[in-house]
């Protein structure tokens, strides 16, 4: 598995409220700020990209999508199909499953090969997946 992190640095002129001399409040443009934008992300042997935080995932993912020429934006986070991913690889050591009926509606599981565990595994193949881990082995 290889990290990285993309950075982007701009300019931007924020806005602010000022009172004019009839008191009147209107919003002006004050003095331009350079910022930074940046998203750590995980690229597995596989082709499969995780974001870090899902608050920077669409940036992360569009640059990697600018950086790869992609005509396609967002195409390394909007085609991720977690369902054929949890299906494809196992060894599952955490799964967020929604839109189940029942009383057991969603939820977040963790253990050891969760989709070998007696109590799940007949319905663990079908549960719609929001989120799924697996179990690395890190070798030196």
């Amino acid at each position: 598995m290889l990290s990285g992190i993309v950075h982007y640095e701009y300019i931007y002129t924020p806005k602010r409220l000022e009172k004019d001399k009839e008191g009147r409040y209107q919003l002006v443009d004050s003095e331009p700020l350079v910022d930074v934008k940046y998203g750590r992300f995980w690229l597995t042997t596989k082709s499969i990209v995780l974001a870090e935080k899902a608050r920077t995932k669409d940036f992360t993912f569009r640059v990697l999508s600018q950086a790869m020429a992609s005509n396609n934006n967002y195409v390394a986070g909007r085609e991720m199909d977690v369902n054929a991913i949890a299906k494809d690889y196992g060894g599952h050591w955490i799964s967020g499953m929604v839109g189940r009926s029942g009383m057991l509606q969603s939820g977040v599981f963790y253990g050891d090969a969760l989709e070998k565990e007696p109590l799940i595994r007949s319905e663990y193949r079908g549960w719609k997946k929001n989120q799924v881990g697996f179990t690395t082995e890190y070798l030196r």
